[in-house]
């Protein structure tokens, strides 16, 4: 899918070639789109597919720019937003949306932006990318101060802030109905940080694991099982 700057994103298409009962050949099948994170990659989402198809669902992935198969050397969460919306608005109203981390941070921020989904699951989201960035920026033995002017540099380029990501303040207007996963021993988003939005975020429902950490999410069996019936089975629009 080449998007409005040119730029080329791969997209992957999972779906049963049986149509759903009643259903004519030619009527598209509900979708779900599956958003990965920063340094990942549809394929790590491909653990969904198989389940949702199963349900009824035709199901999405792509890689995002400087991911996966798709060109680029850089990428950042207004740049996650900006092919998430895009991508979203060339498959039309959404069944449902699986995302995980600075994807799923990337999805509460391009449904308050007018994508329409009737349901989403967030697998480890990040509520918050300035405190991300000082994490991060920590581990990697840098101050507060480099943090800050790197910050100060990815908002420049894009012309967004980080406050207008920041899902607290966002996800009060959604009403959809949310799943979130997270683990107790995540080290790249702390629990408390998701529990948090989880109080502020009424249509949200968070269920905790424990001892999977940030990416084996996505590979277990019983989260992929409570996203697939969270979901539910596919109707026909």
């Amino acid at each position: 899918m080449k998007l409005t700057d040119g730029t080329q994103v791969p997209l992957y298409e999972w779906r049963d070639a049986r149509p759903l009962a009643g259903v004519r050949d030619e009527a598209p099948l509900p979708t779900v789109l599956l958003v990965h994170g920063f340094g990942g990659r549809a394929g790590q989402m491909g653990g969904f597919a198989a389940p949702l198809v199963a349900a009824g669902y035709r199901v999405i992935a792509f890689d995002a720019p400087a991911h996966g198969a798709a060109a680029g050397s850089r990428s950042s969460l207004p740049e996650m937003l900006e092919v998430t919306q895009q991508v979203a608005a060339r498959l039309g109203p959404l069944a449902g949306v699986v995302a995980h981390s600075n994807g799923a941070a990337a999805v509460i921020a391009a449904l308050t932006r007018g994508m329409q989904a009737d349901r989403v699951a967030l697998l480890a989201p990040m509520p918050d990318l300035e405190s991300f960035i000082q994490r991060l920026a920590s581990q990697l033995g840098f101050s507060a101060s480099v943090a800050k002017r790197a910050q100060s540099r990815v908002e420049a380029r894009y012309g967004l802030p980080f406050s207008a990501l920041k899902a607290a303040t966002l996800t009060p207007q959604l009403t959809l109905p949310t799943l979130i996963l997270h683990d107790s021993g995540d080290r790249i988003i702390p629990l408390q940080e998701v529990e948090d939005l989880a109080q502020v975020w009424k249509a949200a429902r968070l269920e905790v694991s424990d001892g999977l950490g940030h990416n084996r999410l996505l590979r277990d069996a019983a989260v992929i099982a409570a996203v697939v019936a969270h979901l539910g089975v596919a109707t026909p629009r």
